[in-house]
């Protein structure tokens, strides 16, 4: 898109914004709790077309095998990568102390709190302080 176009992130907040503002208070009484659910899930989606995952994902297939590229080749697949890690994890593979174990505790505190960060960043702002 062009950058005179709104992306997605802002559609989806533009909708969820009527949603709320313009069709909520006309719903009925019980069927609230699923226009809310609705609009919770346009937010998370709005936060998630924002997100640039390609970046983690370079920096776990590194993490996987280190010493090809330093994140500059095209990552694999999402579920292929997350498979490939389960399997190290379970192989032992970050078991000693060491530089690969600190770079996988560092990979996953980023991924949970970026995850956090889309899915729920009310409840990380009052876990962080921020």
């Amino acid at each position: 898109m062009t950058e005179d176009r709104p992306n997605r992130a802002d559609l989806l907040s533009v909708a969820r914004q009527h949603l709320l503002d313009r069709v909520l208070p006309r719903v009925p009484e019980a069927d609230r709790l699923d226009v809310l659910m609705v609009a919770n899930a346009m937010a998370i989606a709005a936060r998630e077309s924002g997100a640039l995952p390609a970046n983690d994902r370079a920096a776990l297939a590194d993490l996987l095998s280190p010493g090809t590229g330093d994140g500059e080749r095209a990552a694999p697949a999402g579920d292929r990568l997350d498979r490939e890690l389960v399997r190290q994890i379970r192989a032992g593979a970050f078991d000693a102390p060491g530089e690969k174990r600190s770079a996988l505790l560092s990979y996953l505190e980023r991924d949970v709190t970026d995850r956090l960060s889309l899915a729920n960043p009310k409840y990380l702002a009052r876990r962080t302080g921020t």
